[in-house]
């Protein structure tokens, strides 16, 4: 079996639940005793959380942290192969369930997510994703958890502007995975499930990766992190709207991914929505690439607004007419040379077009 670090969709979280009232009191405690025992083999006690009430099931894992063998190192970099998913499922006992019962099962959490390994430090890739503008409905908060790893929410709007918690239920989270799990785990080497594939491999740095064991010093890699996490029925229903290509979705039900897991289908369907989301609402532009050559002047009002962080918006609007195009044409071509465009084509290439390198 070959893992995929990087580029490939990762179901980082999942919950979902029943009410309850159609399983007999029997056929709920063998269900439930059955649950616990399956998950208990292959995930850590704080990968998974059962919870029953009397009229309530749900349950809510981490299928990245999957257990293959027991000397791995516990992370959530590698998503276990849709075979292997598969089959926990089935383990579980849900494609024996009822039509009933099976289709009754409704998604109340999903974060989906890819790693990408970044030519520079990932910090500039965040403060550049920061400065750049988006559209209505979504805020951009920078996080700073500690005082080393920052990070970037582009959330939706709570309703509610006096609450505290001004994160929405659609967040897209950037940030950097190799600085999150040397603060939350102490780690600067991981054991690996699986060896990485060669495309991996490859653009690794040299002595990064280590075949025979496999194993992956975090010396000097950069992992930049995109999650898009969703919660409750009105975003998580368009999940549900793109696979059936409707608009007319009420919730997103756990019967259509298993469906969809059936038949090997799942990751690459959830693949697509997610390059879709994030082409519709991060990386709508598209890069910029031609080769600019800048004359003596030019280069000096580059200088001076980036030195003065002079808003291009503000600048234009000192000017009107002809002026006004003129300098609207010389900001466009000083774009094309900024840093943080060359940043943007590099993302671009990875998220949207699935460039490795």
């Amino acid at each position: 079996m070959v893992g995929k670090l990087f580029n490939d969709l990762l179901i980082d979280k999942l919950r979902f639940y029943i009410n309850d009232t159609d399983f007999s009191n029997a056929d709920r405690s063998e269900f439930l005793a059955n649950i616990e025992n399956v998950m208990s083999s292959h995930y850590p006690d704080n990968a998974y959380k059962l919870n029953t009430s009397r009229d309530r099931i749900s349950l809510e894992f981490t299928p990245t942290r999957y257990r293959a063998n027991e000397g791995q190192t516990d992370t959530n970099l590698i998503m276990p192969k849709e075979q292997t998913l598969f089959k926990l499922f089935e383990n579980l006992g849900f494609y024996n369930l009822s039509e009933n019962i099976y289709n009754s099962f409704i998604i109340s959490k999903i974060h989906l997510t890819k790693n990408f390994y970044t030519q520079g430090t990932v910090p500039r890739y965040i403060e550049m994703l920061k400065k750049r503008k988006y559209r209505a409905g979504i805020n951009p908060i920078q996080n700073t958890s500690n005082s080393t790893n920052t990070s970037l929410l582009l959330s939706t709007l709570k309703k509610n502007s006096t609450n505290k918690n001004i994160v929405g239920d659609k967040v897209i989270l950037f940030y950097d995975k190799v600085q999150e799990l040397r603060d939350k785990a102490s780690l600067n080497d991981i054991f690996l499930p699986s060896p990485l594939s060669p495309k991996d491999r490859i653009i690794l740095p040299i002595g990064a990766y280590h075949n025979s064991q496999p194993y992956l010093s975090l010396q000097n890699l950069h992992i930049l992190r995109c999650e898009l996490q969703y919660a409750y029925s009105k975003k998580l229903k368009n999940i549900s709207d793109f696979i059936f290509n409707t608009t007319n979705s009420h919730d997103l039900r756990l019967a259509t991914l298993l469906d969809l897991l059936k038949t090997g289908n799942l990751y690459n369907t959830l693949e697509r929505f997610y390059t879709n989301e994030l082409r519709n609402r991060v990386f709508f532009n598209e890069p910029i690439t031609q080769e600019v050559h800048l004359s003596k002047h030019e280069k000096l009002l580059a200088e001076l607004i980036k030195v003065n962080k002079i808003s291009a918006t503000r600048l234009l609007g000192m000017y009107k007419g002809s002026q006004k195009n003129s300098l609207s044409q010389l900001l466009k071509k000083l774009q094309m040379t900024d840093s943080s465009n060359k940043l943007y084509v590099e993302l671009y290439r990875k998220v949207i077009e699935g460039k490795n390198s």
